[in-house]
């Protein structure tokens, strides 16, 4: 099984988004992976990027240059990114690195594994 060959990568956990991004605590999460499901908001680098997620936003790492609108796999979570904003403050989002990218097909296989 595609999942069971990522678990020694993610401390043995693969957290659905849902479960991720409900838990809101990437400090508690960090070692573990979770499926992800992404749109682009702003690329920051060529393997960079803050992506949202209905209205979370997470900053996300790839292992290569990433083009397109959206980003669906697994990635292990690294804990929390900061940047600044346009108006001078903070903003801190989940910091995740993809480990591996999957298609359509495969992730919906992998959300709706019981």
């Amino acid at each position: 099984m595609l999942l069971k060959k990522y678990l020694p990568k993610c401390n043995g956990t693969v957290l659905s988004l849902l479960d991720f991004i409900m838990g809101k605590n990437p400090y508690a999460d960090k070692g573990k992976c979770t499926l992800i499901q992404a749109t682009t908001f702003q690329m920051t680098s060529e393997k960079t990027g803050l992506f949202s997620v209905g209205n979370q936003i997470l900053y996300i790492e790839f292992p290569q240059t990433f083009r397109g609108p959206y980003v669906r796999g697994i990635a292990k979570i690294k804990g929390v990114y900061t940047y600044p904003t346009t108006i001078g403050t903070t903003n801190t989002v989940p910091h995740l690195q993809v480990i591996r990218e999957l298609s359509g097909n495969e992730y919906y296989l992998l959300e709706n594994y019981n």
